[in-house]
């Protein structure tokens, strides 16, 4: 898994989306330690994101209050699915 050349908006997203695919697949362990690999102090930060390139048109741009929102719904999906 090398994520190295990504912007943290993207990490954070292929990280949600692992995040997503463990709880689907029961695999509640797994979900739970890939959640706790998304720093949360990001989604409140106040950094900009570095600046979209020419190159860089075509791939995927993330919103940090989207990116937080899918956050909290899957913890509570985690955190409902784990007690139940």
């Amino acid at each position: 898994m090398l994520l190295i050349a990504r912007s943290r908006a993207e990490k954070t997203d292929f990280l949600l989306e692992q995040v997503r695919l463990c709880i689907e697949a029961n695999d509640w362990v797994t979900a739970e330690n890939m959640g706790r690999k998304i720093s949360t102090r990001w989604f409140d930060s106040k950094d900009e994101e570095e600046a979209v390139t020419d190159e860089d048109t075509d791939a995927p741009h993330f919103n940090k209050v989207d990116l937080k929102l899918r956050f909290a719904s899957l913890e509570f999906k985690l955190t409902r699915d784990i007690t139940t």
